[in-house]
């Protein structure tokens, strides 16, 4: 397989695995606002991101050290060290998974009773320990099919924080079903969930040993390398290991905030203003697998102003359809609340309108987070990641106790936006370009036969000048 199919071909399964299991997330939203009571569900929603922020605890940054160093070793056609690099990591990542989970069964129901006010979950905080072991060799499941260059079988089975399609699906049907038959609760929720990543792990790593199998029966054309430590490997992964956590609680952490501030039926207005509000990244998905070897290639190259030119006018592209759901939502939010969830979540519609807001001033800064790590400025994109946590967990902390979910999602915008402006004012320094979107025809056009060039693998006519 030519590099040219690879990135086609991967782009084509990435982008079609994040929209179907952004769909299927979507559906699961109403079955669950429409099968569950406002305060099941809020607890839901608690229970789900304290599992996707712990699960970048547990995998000590081996995730992203695995698809980086594997990828060297599968070029390098050794085998045998390639074997051996994926078994230690696996390694670390169980026992590292167990450990969070040890220590999540010990503090767990004194954070829920006393931080999150989520005494509803302590029957079920064994139940959340599985999940968060299952979830997290999941994690590392998906980056190890990553690093094999095989995005097939990593869109497939990826978990909680990649969005499988095997998983969205399964658990879309599963909890539907449930809901259908009238017999959805909130602890058949949570065992579905640890279920299907079981059942996705047990699959997967079948699949994935078979592969190492068949890798390792054929000749090899580099001597494996000398054994690597468990110091090295975790050497090697804290810097990805941080960076994960602190995306991970800037994302995540709203509905930790939520829970501190707010009672579970208020959380679960903001679970559901959320969940609506990931619908204007959805434009977001293709440019995001596109754009990376692109920047990439046009900086090694010396071409800033072309780069500038894809970049505005990408961001541009994605900017018009989310500007258009956006005043969709601000027209008709509380009919459309009503409609899919219940008259309950009406009152979800301030929220949504204010974590929409951020999430349009995060697009039309443009893809900044894009060009930073693919020019070699990881750093200031650390910088930036720290930046929005802090302001997020400080306004946070002062406008959720004055005014409950409702400060929690200002301070959501308010740390997206000035986030997005410092990241794009960085691109700015170091690069001397802006990567704010643009909304001149003649450019979105280009944009646009960019994109679609690139998914069919071949150049866009103003690439070849």
């Amino acid at each position: 397989m030519t590099l040219k199919h690879t990135i086609v071909h991967g782009t084509l399964w990435a982008g079609g695995a994040q929209v179907l299991s952004m769909g299927c997330n979507f559906l699961l939203t109403i079955v669950l606002a429409r099968g569950l009571t406002p305060t099941e569900y809020g607890l839901y929603f608690i229970a789900l991101n304290t599992i996707v922020i712990l699960v970048n605890v547990g995998t000590v940054g081996m995730d992203r050290s695995t698809v980086r160093l594997a990828s060297v070793r599968l070029v390098e056609k050794d085998w045998q060290g390639l074997r051996a690099l994926l078994a230690m990591c696996f390694r670390i990542v169980v026992v590292c998974s167990l450990a969070a989970a040890a220590g999540f069964l010990i503090a767990g129901p004194y954070a829920m009773t006393n931080w999150l006010h989520a005494p509803g979950l302590l029957p079920y905080i064994a139940v959340m320990a599985a999940w968060l072991v299952a979830a997290t060799v999941q994690g590392e499941l998906t980056e190890a099919f990553r690093g094999l260059n095989d995005i097939r079988m990593a869109s497939l089975f990826g978990g909680v924080r990649s969005n499988g399609i095997v998983m969205a699906v399964a658990v879309c049907g599963l909890m539907g079903a449930l809901a259908w038959l009238g017999r959805l609760t909130l602890a058949s929720a949570l065992w579905i969930m640890v279920m299907v990543a079981v059942a996705s792990v047990v699959v997967g790593a079948a699949i994935l040993v078979a592969r190492i199998r068949r890798l390792t029966a054929a000749p090899a054309t580099t001597a494996t390398a000398s054994p690597w430590s468990v110091r090295d490997a975790l050497a090697d992964g804290w810097p990805y290991w941080i960076a994960a956590i602190i995306v991970a609680l800037r994302l995540q952490g709203g509905a930790w905030l939520a829970g501190a501030f707010d009672s579970n039926d208020k959380v679960a207005l903001y679970g559901v203003a959320q969940r609506m509000m990931l619908l204007l990244a959805g434009p977001m998905i293709i440019s995001n697998a596109v754009l990376p070897p692109i920047v990439a290639q046009l900086h090694a190259s010396g071409q800033v102003r072309r780069l500038e030119r894809v970049v505005r006018s990408v961001s541009g592209l994605i900017l018009l359809p989310s500007l258009v759901l956006t005043i969709v939502l601000v027209v008709a939010g509380k009919f459309i609340l009503h409609g899919l969830f219940s008259a309950f979540y009406e009152a979800a519609y301030p929220l949504l309108i204010i974590l929409c807001i951020g999430q349009t001033a995060n697009i039309a800064t443009g893809a900044w987070q894009t060009v930073l790590p693919m020019t070699g400025n990881q750093r200031l994109m650390l910088v930036t990641s720290v930046l929005a946590m802090a302001i997020q967990l400080g306004l946070g902390l002062w406008l959720g106790f004055l005014y409950g979910v409702l400060g929690i999602a200002i301070s959501f915008a308010a740390s997206v936006t000035v986030a997005n402006l410092v990241g794009m004012l960085f691109v700015r320094w170091r690069l001397g370009i802006w990567t704010f979107a643009t909304l001149d025809a003649t450019t979105i056009k280009d944009a646009s036969g960019l994109v679609l060039a690139k998914l069919r693998g071949r150049k866009a006519a103003w690439q070849k000048v």
